[in-house]
C-alpha cells in the first residue's frame, strides 16, 4: 500500500514564521545597540571624570613645585637663625632687672611634644599645613592635598605650637648676626629625568645633586621611571660613587616605588 505525502505548511504559515524571525532578530538588535550606546556613554562619562581628576593632580603638582623653588633658605640656615635667637632672648633677660618676673618665651628649638600619627602639622620648607600619615624615628609622611611627602620632625610643627610661637614675642632676624647665610637658591626637592637618555640624565642630576647641596637640602627625590631600568641602574650607580650623597634607597609605594630613589645629601 502506497502511504500517501505528508502535509507541508502553507506558503502563507511559512512567510509569518519568517516574518516572526526576522522582527525578533531587529527587535534584539536595537537592544543590543541601546545597550552599547549607554555602555559608551558611562565609559565617556568615567573617562571625562578621570580625565578632571588628573588634571586636578597635575595642578597640585605645579602648585608644589612652585612652593619648593620658593623654599629657598635651608633648614640647618633656618636652624642657626632660631638658635641665636635663643641666644639673644637668654643675655637680653639675664641683663634685665625684672627678669625674675617675666616668663620664659616659647621657643620652637626648645621641647616639643612629640609628632603623633593623624596631627594637623605645619610644615615650615613649603609655609603650609598637612597631615601626618606614617612616622619613622626621624621623618613623617605628610598628606598635603592630593599629595604626600617626606619631611624631616625638625621641619615639623603641630599647629597648636605653630599658633602659640605666633602670639609670642620675637627678636626680628634683621637684628641677628647669624653665623650662617645661604646664597644659594634651592633647586626643588624633585627631578624628573623621564624621557632622557642615560648621558642627558646624568648631566642634568650632576647638575641638580650640585645645587641641591649647595643649598644644603636634606635630601632630593629623583624620578627616573621603571621602563629597562638602564637609567635607574646608571643614576644609581652614580648616587654611590657621589662623595654627597650618604645613601639612597627606593621611594615608597605612593611615591612610585623602584620608578624614585631618594637620595640623602651630606651637610655642605
Amino acid at each position: 500500500m502506497v502511504c500517501p505525502d505528508a502535509p507541508t505548511p502553507s506558503p502563507s504559515l511559512a512567510e509569518a514564521v519568517r516574518a516572526d524571525a526576522l522582527a525578533l532578530e531587529a527587535g534584539l538588535t536595537r537592544k543590543l545597540d541601546a545597550i552599547n550606546d549607554e555602555r559608551l556613554k558611562i565609559l565617556e562619562a568615567a573617562r571625562a571624570e578621570a580625565q578632571k581628576e588628573i588634571e586636578e593632580i597635575r595642578e597640585e603638582a605645579r602648585e608644589m613645585r612652585r612652593k619648593l623653588q620658593a623654599a629657598s633658605l635651608s633648614t640647618k640656615a633656618i636652624k642657626e637663625i632660631e638658635v641665636s635667637a635663643e641666644m639673644l632672648t637668654d643675655e637680653i633677660e639675664s641683663k634685665s632687672p625684672s627678669s625674675s618676673s617675666v616668663k620664659s618665651v616659647p621657643s620652637v628649638d626648645g621641647k616639643k611634644r612629640p609628632i603623633r600619627l593623624g596631627d594637623l602639622v605645619y610644615l615650615s620648607t613649603l609655609n603650609t599645613e598637612g597631615t601626618v600619615m606614617s612616622l619613622t624615628s626621624t621623618e613623617a609622611e605628610v598628606q598635603i592635598g592630593r599629595m604626600r611627602l617626606r619631611a624631616k620632625l625638625d621641619d615639623l610643627q603641630t599647629i597648636e605650637e605653630k599658633k602659640l610661637e605666633v602670639l609670642s614675642p620675637k627678636i626680628p632676624i634683621s637684628n641677628l648676626q647669624s653665623p650662617i647665610s645661604n646664597t644659594h637658591p634651592s633647586p626643588g626637592l624633585e627631578i624628573d629625568l623621564r624621557g632622557q637618555t642615560v648621558e642627558e640624565g646624568l648631566l642634568n642630576l650632576e647638575r641638580y645633586l650640585d645645587s641641591a647641596y649647595l643649598a644644603q637640602l636634606p635630601w632630593v627625590r629623583i624620578i627616573h621611571g621603571k621602563g629597562t631600568g638602564k637609567l635607574r641602574q646608571s643614576v644609581r650607580d652614580f648616587l654611590r660613587a657621589s662623595d654627597i650623597v650618604t645613601s639612597h634607597e627606593n621611594g615608597a609605594e605612593n611615591e612610585g616605588g623602584d620608578g624614585v630613589t631618594v637620595a640623602r645629601l651630606a651637610i655642605a
